[in-house]
């Protein structure tokens, strides 16, 4: 059989394929368990073809020739996309070309022997040893999870290189920007809240996904994933997604916080189901007092409020600017529990020479999100002149006879910003008088063993837990305990 005929057996000449096929094809051939020892465990020059080492599942799902989204292969050779398997298509060049010749689909998982055009299945009858292979290889693209699966995570965990790592506790590498440190951080924020992490871990509404669920959903099953060939994973997909999406502004995607109400605003409103899932978990109510004074009159018009929050803003108390790298010892401290007096039903708050305000917490949800109000987006270096008052707080807490313990703390740092000079003669650099360029990393607590882990990009150290509050927090999130 002519190899065009074997394509025109599995493939159209547009290349496209019916998605319906399960990714999972439970009729394989196997080699039964009474096979000798050599026949069950050896592999075939095929299967040992392929490179676990330079597969990068977390890259954007592109053709590496024409650019294009749509019915695209991984060599799991070299790890490179190409468009189609069709005489002439790019993953068909490429294997005549540097004879690679094992592919996998990256929508169904189908895998196939190029420039052949045929199955997986039907070039070589499967040993134990080499499903297993094909199986880890579809997990990593795409990893399944159970309720019991997940019940003990985090768990101690191998790559291929045999390096340790605590999945879900897993560095995020991309390029080094506020903007990407923002995204990472409120990633992993989310991913530490347990209803939120397993409606996307266990595929529910898969069907529903909107673009944005989708490319969620893979990230933080990457993260969450007891098989990674490399012991941190990649946002590109998801990074790629939010960078082109009008709903968000360079401005919020910096500031975590509005990263963070942005996502839930605009994306997450779109899926009801996750819509309801966030609202669950981190939706409370505070019932806002405000009253206002009549103009000639000594009396005042009171209005009573329930308003819905996603996160809690606090404010620091006004302190003189701040020079960076100052010693933490010079500068002010206030203690949470004084900032929450903000929501005590008592304190008034003056908005205007006419109107004052009181806050007092209705509801609570079960995360409580935390905001520190450090940045004054009226000055033209607002990083620079930030407040840097330290937060000192507990690690459990109580309010309104609810208990809570701190799971997470999203921290800022600063540095100044570097302007590259050149000349024909001589390359330097100066620091820039523009503002201050910031950082955002997270400090994530293992509630199973209540050890703290920072992550910071691919770094993942201990905290000592003593020693949290000398960050400079922005927000952080509280677990309610049963």
């Amino acid at each position: 059989m002519s190899s065009l005929k074997r394509m025109l057996d599995y493939e159209s000449e547009s290349g496209s394929e019916s998605e319906d096929e399960p990714a999972f094809n439970h009729k394989k051939r196997y080699l039964n368990e009474d096979s000798p020892i050599e026949d069950k465990y050896s592999i075939s020059p095929l299967l040992r073809s392929i490179n676990k080492k330079k597969l990068d599942f977390d890259a954007e799902r592109i053709c590496s020739i024409t650019a294009t989204n749509v019915n695209v292969y991984c060599c799991l050779v070299c790890g490179k996309y190409f468009k189609g398997r069709n005489e002439g298509s790019p993953a068909f060049l490429h294997s005549i070309g540097e004879n690679h010749n094992i592919f996998i689909n990256m929508t169904n998982l189908k895998l196939f022997n190029l420039p052949a055009n045929i199955p997986l299945e039907d070039a070589v009858t499967l040993n134990l040893t080499e499903q297993k292979i094909i199986d880890d290889i579809k997990y990593a693209i795409n990893p399944q999870f159970t309720l019991e699966s997940i019940k003990d995570f985090p768990i101690i965990c191998k790559d291929v290189d045999n390096e340790e790592y605590l999945n879900g506790f897993v560095g995020i590498s991309y390029n080094a920007n506020a903007s990407n440190d923002s995204i990472a951080s409120i990633v992993m924020m989310l991913t530490h809240m347990d209803d939120i992490r397993d409606y996307f871990l266990l595929d529910k509404n898969l069907t529903n996904d909107t673009p944005f669920e989708t490319k969620l959903r893979l990230l933080m099953k990457r993260i969450w994933s007891p098989k990674l060939f490399k012991s941190h994973v990649a946002m590109n997909e998801l990074l790629s997604f939010i960078l082109i999406d009008p709903s968000f502004s360079n401005r919020n995607i910096n500031d975590p916080r509005l990263l963070l109400l942005s996502l839930i605003n605009s994306n997450i409103n779109i899926s009801k189901p996750l819509k309801d899932i966030i609202d669950t978990n981190i939706r409370g109510q505070v019932l806002v007092t405000s009253e206002k004074s009549v103009a000639n009159s000594k009396e005042s018009k009171i209005k009573k409020t329930i308003m819905p929050f996603s996160l809690l803003s606090l404010d620091l108390p006004d302190v003189p600017v701040f020079k960076d790298g100052m010693d933490t010892n010079a500068l002010p401290q206030i203690k949470l529990s004084e900032m929450l007096m903000k929501f005590n039903g008592i304190t008034e708050h003056i908005q205007s020479k006419e109107l004052k305000k009181k806050f007092k917490l209705e509801s609570l949800p079960r995360y409580l999100i935390l905001h520190f109000n450090r940045f004054d987006s009226k000055t033209n270096t607002p990083v620079k002149d930030r407040n840097q008052t330290l937060v000192e707080f507990p690690t459990l807490m109580e309010l309104k006879k609810t208990k809570y313990r701190l799971i997470s703390n999203l921290v800022h740092e600063a540095s100044q910003s570097i302007t590259s000079n050149s000349s024909s003669h001589s390359h330097f650099l100066t620091v820039s008088d523009k503002d201050h360029v910031s950082k955002w990393k997270m400090i994530l607590l293992n509630s199973k063993d209540n050890i703290w882990y920072e992550v910071d990009r691919t770094d993942i150290p201990k905290k000592e837990r003593e020693l949290l509050f000398l960050n400079e927090i922005y927000m952080q999130v509280w677990e309610k305990l049963d």
